[in-house]
């Protein structure tokens, strides 16, 4: 479906067209099984070597990381990386962030007004959600970072698409944090859903296996989160029900899914966590928002068009 103009040159060299043929194609060798675990839902990734075909030249070995993108389950999207032992990884992925915080979701109103967001914002920028809501999206930001984001919201809301920058908030505390963003734009504009993740911190020379997994795993994450903010841009607010904010981006993407009509069995399967991990995550939504059973929390974001 796509391809990054360093792996059109890796697969097509002598010119030919990448896109819209599969992977085995450009192989000599036999495909180890594990995309069709991938496809069936059993797997999230895998790591493997194949063997790339070169013209007039030796088949060369070629390192594959492969992962699946997205809630659905089965997967619909994937997302590959190809390194051979020369390709400099450095130079072809973004450097290497955090992966110990989770992503803050949220959106806002017309007015760039935030109006939902989840409570990792307190790890993250050290604000509770009560005071941020409410207030501007660029007032969290240095005055450097606030063209930027103007620019890519008109972006997102010319184009109907999705953009990710690079941004510096100030935490609570007044320091500088570099985050990532994601944003996505919702009606009518320049309303838009939000996904904030921490900043890059330091950038690998050539790169190492270890960082082209922190990318995927990354990258996935960077998904779901805009898919979250998606769903949460038609789910009710916090003044429409009490306690909402106090919801962390984990506990949110669970009440996506089963207001969607999974169940805790699927919901685990599909998140990799065991059944008992998802029923604490409801225990804890129970409480937090006063509610008594998952019928009574699906009703409660179902009011109107919540996750439809």
């Amino acid at each position: 479906m796509a391809a990054s103009p360093p792996m059109r040159e890796m697969f097509a060299s002598g010119g030919g067209t990448v896109l819209g043929r599969m992977v085995d194609e450009f192989m000599t060798d036999q495909p180890s099984g594990a995309l069709d675990l991938l496809r069936a839902g059993r797997l999230q990734g895998y790591v493997t070597t194949r063997s790339l075909s070169r013209r007039q030249a030796e088949p060369t070995p070629v390192q594959v990381w492969v992962r699946a993108l997205g809630e659905d389950t089965p997967p619909r999207f994937a997302v590959a990386v190809f390194a051979t032992a020369l390709t400099r990884t450095g130079a072809l992925l973004p450097m290497v962030a955090r992966s110990d915080l989770t992503p803050v979701v949220g959106t806002s109103d017309e007015s760039l007004l935030i109006d939902r967001i989840s409570s990792d914002v307190e790890a993250l920028l050290g604000y509770r959600p009560s005071d941020v809501l409410g207030r501007s999206i660029l007032s969290l930001l240095t005055e450097t970072s606030v063209p930027n984001l103007l620019g890519s919201l008109a972006h997102a809301a010319s184009t109907g698409a999705g953009v990710t920058l690079n941004l510096v908030a100030c935490s609570k505390q007044g320091d500088p944090v570099l985050l990532e963003a994601v944003l996505w734009p919702l009606r009518p504009p320049p309303r838009c859903g939000f996904a904030l993740l921490p900043g890059a911190y330091a950038e690998s020379a050539f790169g190492t296996a270890a960082d082209v997994e922190n990318w995927m795993s990354r990258y996935a994450r960077d998904s779901g989160a805009v898919t979250l903010s998606r769903h949460l841009a038609t789910s009710p607010r916090e003044g429409e029900l009490a306690g909402l904010s106090r919801l962390t981006t984990r506990e949110l993407e669970i009440v996506s899914r089963l207001v969607s009509g999974d169940r805790a069995p699927s919901i685990a399967k599909a998140l990799f966590l065991s059944p008992s991990t998802v029923r604490n995550h409801l225990h804890s939504i129970y409480q937090k928002l006063d509610i008594h059973s998952q019928q009574e929390l699906i009703h409660a974001f179902r009011r109107g068009s919540a996750f439809r």
